[in-house]
């Protein structure tokens, strides 16, 4: 008789957990079980394993799709990575009276700012440090799928899609 999903899931935390506590002391046996539990899955059992183990040690952790359920589209990727990383710094930066999120393009690069009586440069690169993974991965993603729209024919609309969605985000906490 077969696990169901949640014992498999339950088993695969604890297991990864004592293997990144303490790779060494992993018996044998524990490691060809963890590489039973994930061979025979899409990868869709480690991926929420990942999720799992990311929530509890950071509370702020808010994971989007998983990439093999995502029907998002590379702008809407990238517009989502780059709010939630938006709402993020703002949190942490503790802006106040933030109306919204005003996106300016130099170099091929995004500058978002919130728009506070006095406009702030938001920061991403402080809180995409080895310190918040979960941050870096959306940074990098955001930005490696905006350099592959650069190279497309049709770049600008992109572009203006991308913008709208950013600027156009709700900023409240609640959604």
């Amino acid at each position: 008789m077969r696990k169901s999903h949640n014992d498999n899931l339950t088993e695969t935390v604890e297991l990864l957990k004592s293997v990144m506590q303490n790779p060494n002391g992993v018996s044998f046996f524990k490691k060809r079980k963890l590489k039973k539990l994930i061979q025979h899955t899409d990868l869709s059992l480690l991926i929420e394993t990942m999720n799992k183990i990311q929530m509890e040690q950071d509370p702020n952790y808010r994971p989007l799709l998983s990439p093999m359920n995502d029907s998002r589209t590379d702008e809407e990727v990238i517009a989502d990575n780059y709010i939630f990383l938006a709402k993020y710094a703002i949190e942490k930066q503790n802006l106040k009276d933030v109306r919204k999120l005003k996106v300016q393009i130099s170099e091929d690069c995004f500058q978002i700012f919130a728009l506070t009586p006095t406009p702030v440069n938001l920061d991403f690169e402080q809180f995409a440090t080895s310190d918040y993974p979960y941050h870096r991965e959306l940074l990098l993603e955001a930005e490696a799928l905006r350099a592959d729209l650069f190279l497309e024919d049709n770049a600008e609309s992109y572009l203006h899609e991308i913008i709208r969605r950013i600027e156009s985000a709700n900023l409240s906490s609640e959604q």
